[in-house]
């Protein structure tokens, strides 16, 4: 090191070391307000909450209070005791023995081996493939459940109860079981739905469990919180799907297509209702987190505390020490109103169209938290446990897509039961067999619809993209080259292949099969 440099830092070094007094005179003066902004919080307001208890009641315990109906009339104690009785799903084994000339082969798109142990039932497998349960295990062992006393005499007591007011209990972790069991409940009435059609071709007991499921469904999401409506949401496809295939399929008559109409027209999906439903779920949700970060005053108000936990370690003990920079950043009640105004921005969005109702929630995403609003920050980007905005808002346009498109292919039967033909365009269905002509959500146009040339048509929606590509989906619309842009969301499509994953009988030797189990070993 250079002389002259050495010099000039002793010379900083002896007049740092005069300075001194000065010095920590000016940075008390400075901390001053700090400590003092530190200590009066702390005695005037009530410590933030601890994050102690399970994971699930610190989540969903800030949900709403669920909507119970009057007593006189809430069936709820009734249906829970019924989800309880009913048996739960079996798991699945491996088949031990084929047919002479046969073998079992088991089926996997990604090409994994069966689970050891075996799989849990999936109902849905039902809807999906053939209808031979000779020849398809999985299908044979969903058969033997629905069969079973113990399972049907529920069933017919949830269908029973479906139509009367029920609120699902969110109190606990054991209450929250209830609801998944619910959604257990409805794929297995629209697997029995299948066998009643397939089976003993009874299609009064498939329409009476497919009102069943649409009525448990919107029962689920009256209840006012998020998690009950996302579960009704995601239940409510299925129901509506196997509908569109009964048709396909030539299972209903006339009459039971122009009931299910009727039906269908009387309860229809709410998809604003659901989207104003979730954000003020979300916004309570948001508000209750802050008793975790915030202290509170009598006035509503407080100061963020960075670490409020007890530490056994010193240098944890130390962490604490931090929250003397509270003072820099906003407070409770001004993080509040910012967040209220933000929630009123986004129900609002409800009554907009969804391509609008996209760009402005694709401009919030893109906005950025001021630095001094460290909770909003937080909160969205670490904090969002719930299902993205902008899924939920894809998610209810297509739940209301789905079922617009089933009334409408119920409307398209009827009319080529009785023109023996379907029509040019949708517009030959009002008034006598649709109300109107129905309108796409994904862009406010009637939903895509054409003849397809061999006696059929293709009904479609453009889903979320906006883009018409001509109602080819999946692979299909891959191997044209339109790898940047979605498919559309079909609403004609026939009943689809074998389930992802199932044992099924093909030609062949036993012994080969476990030779190449053997060698895959």
């Amino acid at each position: 090191m250079k002389p002259d440099l050495i010099d000039r830092l002793d010379a900083i070094r002896d007049r740092l070391h005069r300075w001194r007094w000065r010095i920590r005179l000016v940075v008390a003066v400075l901390l001053l307000p700090s400590f003092g902004h530190f200590a009066y919080t702390r005695w005037t307001g009530r410590p933030p909450k601890a994050f102690d208890g399970p994971l699930y009641d610190m989540l969903y315990g800030l949900d709403p209070e669920p909507l119970r109906p009057p007593p006189e009339v809430d069936r709820t104690d009734d249906l829970v005791a019924a989800v309880k009785r009913l048996p739960p799903l079996p798991t699945i084994t491996a088949p031990t023995s084929a047919p002479a000339g046969m073998q079992w082969m088991y089926r996997s798109r990604w090409g994994g081996a069966f689970p050891i142990g075996g799989d849990t039932l999936m109902p849905l497998a039902a809807t999906s493939g053939e209808w031979t349960p000779a020849t398809r295990h999985h299908l044979s062992e969903i058969v033997a459940h629905i069969e079973s006393p113990a399972v049907a005499v529920v069933l017919d007591e949830i269908v029973a109860l479906s139509a009367s007011p029920f609120c699902v209990p969110a109190e606990t972790t054991q209450d929250a079981e209830i609801l998944w069991r619910l959604s257990e409940i409805t794929m297995l009435l629209v697997a029995r739905a299948r066998y009643w059609v397939a089976e003993w071709n009874d299609g009064d007991r498939a329409a009476r469990d497919i009102r069943g499921v649409l009525q448990l469904v919107a029962g689920v999401e009256d209840d006012g919180t998020a998690r009950c409506v996302w579960r009704g949401v995601f239940d409510r496809s299925p129901a509506l799907q196997e509908i569109r295939y009964w048709v396909h399929d030539g299972t209903l008559g006339p009459q039971r297509c122009r009931d299910l109409i009727a039906w269908l027209g009387t309860h229809p999906f709410d998809a604003r209702k659901s989207w104003e439903t979730m954000l003020r779920c979300d916004y309570q949700q948001a508000t209750g987190w802050l008793d975790y970060a915030y202290t509170r005053n009598q006035d509503d108000d407080g100061w963020i505390v960075f670490f409020a936990q007890d530490h056994h370690r010193l240098a944890d003990q130390m962490l604490p020490s931090l929250n003397l920079l509270s003072v820099f950043f906003d407070d409770r009640r001004t993080v509040r109103a910012r967040m209220q105004s933000m929630s009123e921005t986004l129900v609002s969005l409800g009554h907009l169209p969804f391509r609008d109702a996209v760009r402005v929630l694709d401009a919030h995403a893109k906005a950025r938290s001021k630095p001094t609003d460290c909770f909003m920050f937080l909160l969205e980007r670490f904090c969002q446990y719930s299902p993205s905005r902008r899924a939920l808002l894809v998610d209810l346009a297509r739940t209301q897509a789905s079922h617009l498109g089933t009334m409408t292919v119920l409307a398209l039967e009827v009319y080529k039961r009785d023109h023996g033909q379907y029509p040019e365009d949708l517009a030959a269905l009002v008034p006598q067999y649709s109300p109107t002509i129905p309108i796409d959500p994904f862009n406010e146009v009637p939903l895509r619809y054409r003849l397809d040339g061999r006696g059929g048509y293709v009904l479609y929606s453009v889903d979320d993209d906006g883009m018409d590509d001509g109602g080819i989906v999946g692979e299909e619309l891959m191997l044209l080259g339109h790898r940047g842009a979605r498919f559309d969301f079909p609403l004609s499509e026939p009943r689809g292949d074998l389930y992802t994953f199932e044992w099924f009988l093909v030609p062949g030797d036993p012994a080969d099969s476990r030779d190449d189990e053997d060698g895959r070993e």
